[in-house]
């Protein structure tokens, strides 16, 4: 029975030539952990970082860390032997290897080139994840990371908030030691640039009031990274008003007075707030910004450094908003002595230098202000200006042209654009400028033409009808055509056909005009509406029959009646003295008008 027991429990037995079954072998052993011995190169610290006892792996990861902070070529070796796994992985991990390797990635981060690879590699959640359960020590790198990656890229931008990483910011904003904060403001800063829905996304996430409160507690560092970030929010018209609500402009207008990165931004900030919005511009001036935004326009200050060029840019893109149709402003500014800091800011040659704020906070101070268009003119303006005119900036040329728009309606500036070479470009900016480039041409032009027979000579000699006509025929239609055609003077269609009107005094002028078919243009433009039009048709169709039929054929004379029975009262005037010209020029075009209905309504 016990042999029977022990063959049942040992199963059936083999087979006299069967063979025993294989053994299976044990696995090798792992290789053995790397020690760090202090001599190694970047390859050779990615392998401890991979094989390396844990200490080994703290230490590379430290040293890789310095490499990767020292510049681009060693961010790039340390890239190129497959770092940033490995890295990402220790961030896994506790204690110094894991701020280390957060400090290397975003060394690495700071790089353009390497942003696309460490959000593919999975960056952005691996941040995210410290900012919610890392160490404080880790929490402000990992905001680093994150707003460094954020840099100039739209898609980082937007997977960074779609990952969750705005309630971690926002808390580090209140309760974060203070390199915390700063990187935290850092990061907002950058995930709000130029990135509307990111701009909405932070001031609901709550930013907005932490943000101001360190404009006022925070350390010098931390207020510039928070006026930064302010400032890449009120870019964005409905962060505006809570902004201004949380007392951010109280706090940044002493920030002016500064100097130095707080300053710049305040500048910034307060630019933004400014812009569009009468009650912030309101509260801006009643806070006493004036005087310090006009001070921070110089380069050699009476006490403490220099201003930046940012910084200067900054504030004057400020005035510019503040003054845009405010006549006591302009005034206020001219007389702080903003006028001649500002003429000299354009023939700044400093790298990076933008001159959109300069030109465009001169155009505002000249806009139907006499006295402050001669003065910017005796200021030597019009030099400078005229060569922003032939720069590649588009904006830079919209706002020059603006300038010298403005400058044109004092007589005092007249001669100085045209002998300073204004003409060719303000032309070629009427068929390659911008909507606003293209308008702010023609008005140059017409205003130069305006009661200046030689400039109006001049005009058509730097062949400017043709594409003066062109911007006729270009009108849009659908939502935007009002706005383009304009009124009261302003719009593309409407300068044009001022500029048209006023150069066309000059008899040679008006017959290129007739002869490139300009009285059925000009009749299609007062129809869509074009008042000033009507000024031109006289102009051209005055003592030629030939035009004064082509007017007929076009059906002027019911759209001059249209416009007298109809139009806005500039309008109605604009008619009004064309019916009486070509009348008085015309008996067949007195008889067509009468028959239009047009005794009554005058």
């Amino acid at each position: 029975l016990g042999g029977f027991l022990t063959q049942a429990a040992n199963g059936k037995p083999a087979p006299p030539d069967a063979k025993a079954p294989k053994q299976q072998s044990a696995p090798p052993p792992p290789p053995p952990r790397l020690d760090f011995k202090g001599s190694e190169g970047v390859e050779e610290l990615v392998l401890l970082l991979r094989r390396g006892t844990a200490e080994a792996q703290g230490k590379a990861a430290a040293a890789i860390a310095a490499a990767a902070a020292a510049g681009a070529d060693e961010a790039r070796q340390v890239v190129g032997a497959g770092g940033v796994a490995p890295l990402l992985l220790l961030l896994r991990a506790k204690g110094d290897a894991q701020e280390h390797a957060a400090r290397a990635i975003m060394s690495m981060a700071d790089s353009p080139e390497h942003q696309a690879s460490l959000s593919a590699a999975g960056a952005i959640p691996a941040a995210v994840g410290l900012l919610r359960s890392g160490s404080l020590g880790v929490q402000d790198v990992a905001a680093g990371i994150l707003g460094n990656l954020a840099i100039q890229s739209e898609p980082n931008q937007t997977a960074i908030v779609a990952a969750g990483a705005l309630p971690g910011l926002v808390s580090l904003l209140a309760k974060g030691a203070a390199p915390a904060k700063e990187q935290a403001c850092f990061a907002l800063w950058n995930l709000a640039c130029q990135h509307p829905p990111n701009q909405l996304a932070i001031a609901e996430a709550g930013a907005v009031r932490p943000l101001v409160a360190l404009l006022s507690k925070g350390t010098p560092p931390v207020q510039e990274e928070a006026a930064g970030a302010l400032m890449n929010l009120a870019a964005h018209p409905d962060n505006k008003r809570a902004i201004a609500a949380a007392n951010a402009i109280a706090a940044l207008v002493p920030m002016l007075s500064q100097g130095g990165g707080p300053a710049e931004q305040a500048a910034g900030a307060l630019m933004n707030l400014a812009s569009n919005n009468a009650l912030n511009q309101a509260s801006i001036v009643k806070a006493e910004a004036l005087s310090p935004l006009v001070a921070l326009l110089q380069t050699a200050p009476k006490s403490g450094e220099p201003a930046s060029r940012r910084a200067r840019e900054y504030a004057a893109g400020a005035l510019m908003n503040l003054c845009l149709k405010q006549k006591p402003l302009q005034d206020r500014v001219a007389a702080a002595g903003a006028v001649p800091l500002l003429v000299g800011m354009l023939s700044e040659q400093a790298e990076g230098a933008q001159y959109e704020e300069a030109a465009g906070a001169l155009t505002n101070l000249a806009d139907t202000h006499e006295e402050n268009q001669a003065a910017v003119g005796k200021a030597g303006a019009v030099p400078p200006l005229a060569a922003l005119l032939r720069k590649p900036s588009a904006s830079a040329q919209e706002e020059a042209a603006g300038t010298l728009m403005n400058l044109a309606a004092c007589d005092a500036n007249k001669d100085a654009i045209v002998s300073a070479g204004a003409l060719p470009p303000l032309v070629a900016l009427l068929g390659s400028g911008s909507a606003a480039a293209r308008e702010h041409a023609a008005g140059a032009l017409a205003n130069l033409a305006n009661g200046r027979p030689e400039h109006a000579e001049a005009v058509g000699a730097a062949k400017a009808l043709p594409p003066l006509l062109a911007l006729l025929q270009q009108a849009p239609e659908g939502k935007d055509a009002a706005a383009l055609r304009g009124c009261g003077g302003a719009g593309v269609a409407a300068r044009a056909a001022s500029a048209l009107a006023l150069a066309s005094l000059h008899a040679p002028n008006a017959a290129e005009v007739r002869s490139e078919g300009g009285v059925a243009v000009l009749a299609t433009a007062l129809g869509a509406g074009v008042s000033e039009a009507a000024a031109a048709l006289v102009n051209v169709s005055k003592g030629d029959a030939a035009a004064r039929d082509a007017l007929l054929a076009a059906g002027g004379a019911a759209l001059l009646v249209r416009e007298v029975s109809a139009g806005a009262p500039a309008a109605q005037a604009e008619a009004a003295g064309a019916i009486a010209t070509l009348a008085a020029d015309s008996a067949r075009l007195a008889e067509a008008v009468v028959a239009a209905g047009a005794v009554l309504p005058l």
